[in-house]
């Protein structure tokens, strides 16, 4: 069971929103432009907004429809989103019927989210040590299995080094706890208690390193233009991690009422 609190699109949106100002159409242009956003928000009718017109460099007024809208209330991860930023890169929030600010995929970026993503990771990485611990595994499986992949890794035989090189003896530390992350998922597919996707090591070295999770295009230029790709391969592996993550607390939950 997941306990770290939800983040929802009202903690990621932007409230001080830029308008379309019909007197200053030249740098509103600009300024999507620059941002690569196809809209701005209607400030005298709150149900339209100004769509781009690159062929003119002007904009044509819409009515919003109900593709553009979002609730702030949405869950952030919820699978569907994905599809939806790469069809409307900005949506506009909704409080009922309210309007309370617009989200951009790039608005991933933001602090809140990484914290989240730590806090989940976190809650994950000791449910991962559980599971071992739960089918009778200890400090000394894992090196086991180290000591037989070494034998056509070099990676394994460092690991080993580094075991070695603690100033305790490795009985002294809780179980699996001098272990990396992406091993506690190797060794329970080794012994065929689950099978849960590597892939979300990727994102746990991001998220531990401090890396953005949505690109920039192009890091060169002053712009504001942020990769989609970028941001819907970050936003796939947070759904395996959502996936596996509900995976592991069923099967700890199945073990905990056969008992």
């Amino acid at each position: 069971m997941i306990t770290t609190k939800p983040i929802i699109i009202q903690n990621i949106m932007t409230q001080d929103i830029l308008y379309y100002d019909s007197e200053f159409k030249n740098q509103c242009y600009e300024f999507c432009v620059k941002r690569n956003i196809d809209c701005l928000l209607s400030i005298i009718k709150l149900d339209q907004f100004y769509l781009r017109q690159d062929k003119f460099k002007n904009f044509k007024r819409q009515k919003i429809s109900e593709d553009r809208i979002i609730a702030q209330s949405e869950y952030i991860f919820n699978p569907i989103l994905s599809n939806r930023f790469e069809k409307q890169n900005i949506l506009f929030v909704y409080d009922k019927n309210r309007l309370t600010g617009i989200v951009h995929f790039s608005d991933y970026n933001k602090g809140n989210v990484r914290v989240y993503l730590y806090s989940l990771l976190n809650e994950y990485e000791r449910l991962l040590r559980k599971l071992l611990i739960v089918n009778d595994l200890k400090n000394d499986d894992m090196l086991k299995h180290f000591e037989m992949q070494s034998m056509k890794d070099k990676h394994y035989e460092e690991r080993l080094k580094e075991i070695s090189l603690l100033k305790n003896n490795l009985s002294d530390f809780p179980n699996f706890e001098k272990f990396y992350f992406l091993e506690l998922i190797q060794l329970l597919r080794k012994h065929k208690i689950i099978k849960l996707n590597q892939e979300v090591n990727k994102l746990r070295n991001s998220i531990m390193h401090a890396h953005e999770l949505v690109y920039k295009k192009d890091n060169s230029l002053d712009d504001l233009i942020f990769n989609l790709d970028s941001f819907k391969t970050f936003f796939h592996l947070v759904c395996i991690l959502l996936k596996d993550f509900k995976k592991v607390s069923n099967r700890l939950l199945f073990i905990s009422n056969s008992i």
